[in-house]
């Protein structure tokens, strides 16, 4: 353990005791040596702040500032008896070069897609501009004023700048959406009830849709914003019922609770509809990237964010004609 190349530290919680840190820890934290947890706020008190929080099984990604230096790390705690004490173990790794190339693979699908929805709207706009402008020039030149169907031309293509100029306009503002995410408030919510209100919202419409509800959640205490979290759930159950738009029959949405040990619930959402492509699952999570026509691709990317936020996150598990399950992780 002395010398294992990830930081370890051992301590008492109610005395703040150090009772054991190796060598890659003091490297990390650039001391010699540390008898008190709370040595740790004067090198970052956020970071202090995040050990003594987390808890047992709970993987936690928290910001270091080492002499104007970030970095990015992944803490995991797990409590440990010994000699009659209560220790913590928390084990430390420095994620900063994985999140950079995550991050910048992140970007360059993220520009793509940028890139992509802006040439749908400049290339049409730049088309229909410079064809009205030439009508325009040629009955100048020829000293006459547009004809009928020249000037029913002109006005569909106003029209068609127009409409396209609001998508433009609603995509930027849907940009601003996606950066301005609240803060969560945490408290402590019954997952069962949280989902019982909602229902209520969508049992008529679904039933109307010829859309089955199946529910299998039982009372269970979770961390989290009740109205971010709403947020979340709404955005799953309508686009679940989406998936299923075009079918006939065998339209199902469960919700349904799972645990992973005594720190995290996980609250799944499964619908039988179209699934999503393996080569997009990993894209869905992209702002503005949707498979729905007309989508506008923020409400995953906005979720994504919410849940992480929340110290919980987001995934999902699809395959095509069978179907999706959208997993919500929270800890509790």
């Amino acid at each position: 353990m002395e010398n294992t190349h990830s930081p370890l530290i051992c301590f008492e919680e109610d005395t703040g005791e150090i009772y054991f840190i190796n060598n890659a820890a003091k490297s990390l934290f650039q001391v010699p040596f540390m008898q008190k947890i709370n040595s740790v706020g004067r090198i970052d008190c956020r970071l202090l702040q995040a050990i003594k929080e987390i808890k047992d099984g709970v993987r936690l990604t928290e910001k270091l500032m080492v002499n104007g230096r970030a970095s990015m790390l992944s803490m995991y705690a797990q409590h440990v008896l010994f000699e009659n004490k209560n220790l913590k173990l928390l084990s430390i790794h420095d994620v900063s070069s994985e999140l950079a190339a995550k991050e910048a693979e992140t970007w360059q699908k993220l520009l793509r897609v940028l890139t992509h929805e802006i040439s749908n709207s400049a290339i049409p706009l730049s088309t229909l501009s410079s064809y009205i402008y030439e009508m325009v020039m040629k009955a100048n030149a020829e000293d006459r004023r547009l004809n009928d169907e020249e000037q029913q031309d002109v006005m569909e293509s106003l029209k068609a700048i127009e409409e396209r100029s609001k998508s433009l306009k609603e995509f930027v503002n849907n940009f601003k959406n996606v950066n301005a995410i609240p803060e969560p408030k945490l408290e402590k919510l019954d997952v069962s009830k949280l989902i019982g209100d909602l229902v209520s919202l969508f049992s008529k419409e679904l039933a109307k849709e010829g859309i089955e509800l199946m529910l299998n959640v039982p009372s269970q205490w979770i961390y989290a914003d009740k109205n971010l979290t709403e947020q979340v759930c709404i955005n799953l159950i309508k686009n679940a019922a989406e998936a299923m738009g075009n079918m006939k029959a065998n339209k199902k949405i469960e919700l349904y609770l799972s645990k992973d040990g005594h720190r995290l619930a996980h609250l799944h959402v499964r619908d039988t509809g179209k699934g999503i492509a393996q080569d997009e699952l990993d894209q869905i999570f992209i702002p503005f990237f949707s498979t729905k026509t007309g989508g506008s691709g923020i409400g995953l990317s906005i979720s994504r964010q919410i849940m992480q936020k929340q110290k919980g996150d987001i995934s999902v598990q699809s395959e095509p004609g069978k179907g999706s399950i959208f997993t919500l992780s929270f800890t509790c």
